[in-house]
């Protein structure tokens, strides 16, 4: 369990900074996390659809899912102010931001529960992580990060089932995350007999 959560919060921080558009090194040994279908690509080309009324071809592949969840300035605004704390180490505030960025607009729920689930995950609160994870699941079914996020937290949480079937559904939407590979042989390496 200790191997799994080690390995894999601070790539799951890159993965979500990355979502926003923003640098985040030093998390993980290799910096790598997956650029396509995120949070913050999405944030993104909906500001630009509001905007100029068409998305640009030059930015990341977004998730359908992602486009079906626009959001407001305001909300575009909180969740940045809630990464910068991220980013900070201020976890608790960053929480406290999430969690009334989802009271004033219900809307942003799939972007916040998959921020919470983060958070959750960083401050080992494992079981919360899985509950947010699950919703922001359900409310972008198709988006290949939610699933290895949820995935993740369903490892910390000691569900290795469900986290191998997440994991998966993961790769199945996108194979070129090479996270979730790595956490995909972790838990398929638990599951082959020890030798003695």
């Amino acid at each position: 369990m200790a191997l799994v959560f080690g390995a894999f919060v601070g790539l799951s921080q890159v993965g979500m900074s990355q979502t926003l558009g923003r640098s985040n090194s030093g998390l993980s040994p290799d910096n790598s996390a997956p650029q396509t279908g995120s949070l913050g690509d999405a944030l993104d080309v909906e500001a630009r659809m509001s905007r100029d009324a068409k998305p640009s071809a030059s930015h990341g592949i977004v998730s359908a899912d992602l486009l079906r969840h626009p959001v407001s300035n305001k909300v575009r605004k909180m969740l940045q102010r809630a990464l910068e704390m991220m980013n900070g180490g201020r976890h608790e505030a960053a929480i406290g931001q999430l969690r009334e960025t989802l009271a004033k607009y219900p809307d942003s729920a799939a972007y916040v529960h998959s921020f919470l689930g983060v958070e959750y995950v960083k401050t080992e609160r494992f079981q919360d992580a899985v509950s947010s994870f699950e919703q922001a699941a359900s409310l972008l079914p198709h988006d290949a990060m939610t699933h290895y996020n949820f995935g993740l937290s369903l490892a910390c949480a000691g569900d290795f089932d469900r986290a191998e079937q997440e994991t998966r559904r993961a790769l199945e939407l996108d194979p070129q995350i090479d996270t979730a590979r790595t956490l995909l042989g972790i838990l398929l390496s638990r599951k082959q007999p020890t030798r003695s």
